[in-house]
């Protein structure tokens, strides 16, 4: 036996890779149809060293409403930090406008340690088989179609894990993505976001998310809000090309950016930096094939448009709703076909429509600077916007 043959092999109904929201949100749907579901994160939640903070993100109304369908008893304010309950905004012409988010709803500024390791638990509950520190080396193919994965255990042993059913949750560096080389970079939508965290930040109000429009050349996006007492954090978003085009290391091209906008510079110059700067590119993408003989993607792993509406979240427990809906019935029939299986594809198009629509909106007006200054003038159409966004 070759050292990079499995030295163990196993069985199960479904392997479910990834214990972030999309990979638990599945894992609590098919434990519930009495399947043995084997669950790999990578992670061990509880680790010292992992961040609780990470980009920042937060869970909008809508999110909550997700959880509730799924039927998990969670408690939020465990894994609350901070609630925002209107937005600021300062637009390219420099008018600045401020809402209030329809009917008292909020922003939740999420721990999401506390929020991962919450839903991780759910599945547990649900009769998952949960493993963490797992690290998934590979998917089995057999017949042109998944047939199971290889996985390294905490100690090293390399694990075969068969399953008529594989569903990806890896993110945007999934497994399938990088072995089958799904991804694609979607050009019109390809952003990148440099994120930096202060302490007291002048003028910032505990109760409003802040979002500064500006840029003359090239449209460039600033979200900042409380993340907790103490913490504040600003998020620049821009067309990856122009990151590319400087040469900047992500602090500096982050520096650079706000010199076309004095006034926020001048304030975030004030405040100390507290914690690492967050840089993530190439938002912008689509996966070519999210179904295939075997084999579901979820999650970021599904594809991601851009980082305005902050609904990452969302998305990946409403992906994981379809893909749970479609597996269940697969195991009903026996029937894990790429036909079969691409049922989820085309409901998943139909859920995320909607989103991409409303995103690509927001990044063709923010191209066009006049037409988005004009929108500061026109509360109805803000207001409107709100409603839609804070949905339940």
């Amino acid at each position: 036996m070759s050292a990079a043959e499995p030295l163990r092999r196993e069985r199960a109904d479904a392997a479910v890779i990834g214990g972030g929201p999309a990979g638990s949100a599945v894992a609590v749907r098919l434990a519930r149809h009495s399947l043995h579901v084997v669950q790999l994160e990578r992670r061990v939640f509880g680790a010292p060293e992992n961040d609780a903070i990470r980009s920042g993100e937060g869970a909008l109304p809508s999110t909550m409403s997700e959880l509730t369908r799924l039927g998990v008893s969670v408690d939020a304010e465990a894994w609350t930090l901070h609630r925002t309950t209107g937005v600021r905004m300062r637009w390219p012409n420099g008018n600045v406008t401020e809402d209030r988010f329809p009917a008292g709803r909020c922003i939740r500024m999420l721990d999401r340690e506390r929020f991962d390791t919450a839903l991780w638990q759910a599945a547990l509950d649900a009769g998952a088989d949960g493993r963490c520190g797992w690290n998934v080396q590979r998917l089995l193919v057999q017949n042109s179609g998944v047939a199971g994965l290889v996985a390294r255990d905490p100690g090293g042993e390399l694990v075969e894990i068969r399953a008529p059913l594989v569903i990806d949750a890896g993110g945007r560096n999934a497994p399938s993505i990088l072995q089958f080389n799904l991804r694609r970079a979607n050009a019109s939508d390809d952003f990148v976001v440099v994120v930096l965290f202060f302490d007291q930040v002048p003028e910032l109000r505990d109760d409003l998310w802040e979002m500064h429009f500006f840029g003359a050349e090239a449209p460039a996006v600033i979200q900042g809000a409380y993340v907790k007492q103490g913490l504040a954090r600003f998020g620049l978003g821009v067309p990856l090309y122009v990151k590319l085009g400087s040469g900047l290391k992500p602090e500096e091209f982050f520096w650079e950016s706000l010199r076309a906008h004095p006034a926020l510079e001048s304030r975030l110059r004030s405040a100390r930096i507290v914690r690492p700067p967050y840089a993530r590119a190439r938002l912008g993408y689509h996966t070519t094939a999210i179904a295939r003989s075997g084999l579901l993607l979820v999650g970021d792993a599904a594809g991601y448009l851009n980082p305005i509406l902050g609904d990452g979240i969302l998305m990946a427990l409403r992906s994981a709703a379809a893909a749970g809906d479609v597996a269940a019935r697969a195991f009903e029939r026996g029937n894990f076909s790429g036909a079969e299986l691409q049922r989820y594809e085309r409901r998943w198009r139909l859920v995320r429509r909607p989103r991409v629509a409303i995103g690509r909106a927001l990044i063709a007006a923010n191209g066009r600077q006049c037409l988005l200054g004009g929108l500061g003038h026109v509360a109805s159409l803000r207001r409107l916007l709100l409603t839609i966004l804070m949905r339940p």
